[in-house]
């Protein structure tokens, strides 16, 4: 079976380096960025882009 695995309720630093160092490379939690509005969504990414 090919399936990625995304971790959940990653909220610290110290969360964060656990994961990767098991492997885990793609997370989601307040230590990337708390819930916002979808509004606030668009400035965040078009940063990425830039």
């Amino acid at each position: 079976m090919d399936a990625q695995l995304i971790a959940e309720g990653v909220e610290t630093g110290a969360d964060a380096d656990c994961l990767y160092e098991l492997g885990i490379t793609l997370a989601q939690g307040y230590h990337y960025a708390k819930p916002c509005e979808i509004a606030a969504l668009e400035p965040m990414f078009s940063a990425q882009a830039g």
